[in-house]
């Protein structure tokens, strides 16, 4: 099975800034990765929740293996071409009756990443629908310039900073992204998304990958790191992060500290207030 994108896909992406729903896994295979990150996350647990908020991939080796999965690096070769780097990824848990929401946000808001040659994939390890706060998206926001956010650190908000866009946001035209366990959706990096809490009594779980074009640079840092996972990188614009060799590499904590340590200093610099 290939993934490769139609010409008519590709448009629609360009049109909308999103495709979904694509196949990724199936069923079993979906539920086999949420089953091995769980274990995984067990051995240490304080540090696992740490982990998965950024480059989850440099010390879970299933999560690694996800980034590589070629019915996901297909999709994207077909929207960035066939040199893929991997930037960041992590995992997007609520559970049942959580508070736990994503404010309306753009992804490139604080990435200091340019051009906008960027692409999220976000797999589903559990089914995401409208009830358990599936991802929406505000279509066609990803053709306007970056909007100013606030910064608000609010206790729930799942992101960084508690980011959110300064703009009204009319509700009447966002869209559902609807997945079943193993499928993914693919979002531009300027496009508007968010989702509610979790009132449900079910969980719902995703993976987000964050693959960027070897062309893209770090405009705001002097140092950041990717993974080679497609094809090569002439450009040769930020250093390369190691793989791990397990499915919690412990050895491999070290070397990640350092390499967060570098991309909180991108992500969490002061930015003028809007």
């Amino acid at each position: 099975m290939t993934n490769i994108l139609s010409a008519m896909a590709v448009s629609k992406f360009d049109d909308q800034g999103f495709v979904a729903p694509m196949f990724a896994l199936s069923t079993d295979e979906a539920e086999h990765y949420r089953l091995r990150l769980k274990r995984a996350s067990a051995e240490q647990p304080e540090i696992s929740q740490r982990v998965l908020k950024m480059k989850s991939h440099l010390v879970f080796g299933c999560l690694d293996e996800l980034v590589r999965l070629p019915a996901i690096l297909d999709v994207v070769e077909s929207l960035l071409g066939p040199d893929i780097l991997v930037w960041t990824s992590s995992l997007f848990a609520k559970m049942a009756a959580s508070p736990d929401y994503v404010s309306w946000y753009q992804d490139m808001a604080y990435w200091g990443l340019d051009p906008p040659e960027i692409v999220t994939a976000w797999v589903a390890l559990t089914d995401s629908k409208p009830d358990n706060v599936c991802m929406r998206v505000v279509p066609g926001t990803h053709k306007f310039d970056v909007v100013p956010h606030n910064d608000t650190f609010s206790a729930n908000n799942m992101l960084s900073r508690g980011q959110e866009v300064a703009v009204e946001v009319d509700e009447v035209v966002t869209v559902d992204i609807e997945l079943n366990p193993g499928e993914m959706s693919f979002h531009h990096a300027k496009i508007v998304h968010g989702s509610h809490a979790n009132a449900s009594s079910r969980a719902r779980i995703g993976f987000a990958i964050r693959y960027i074009s070897p062309s893209v640079r770090q405009t705001v840092g002097a140092e950041d790191s990717v993974m080679l996972v497609r094809g090569e990188d002439k450009q040769r614009n930020f250093f390369y992060d190691p793989r791990p060799k397990h499915d919690f590499d412990t050895v491999a904590l070290p070397a990640y500290e350092e390499i967060c340590e570098r991309s909180r200093r991108i992500l969490f610099r002061p930015t003028p207030t809007p």
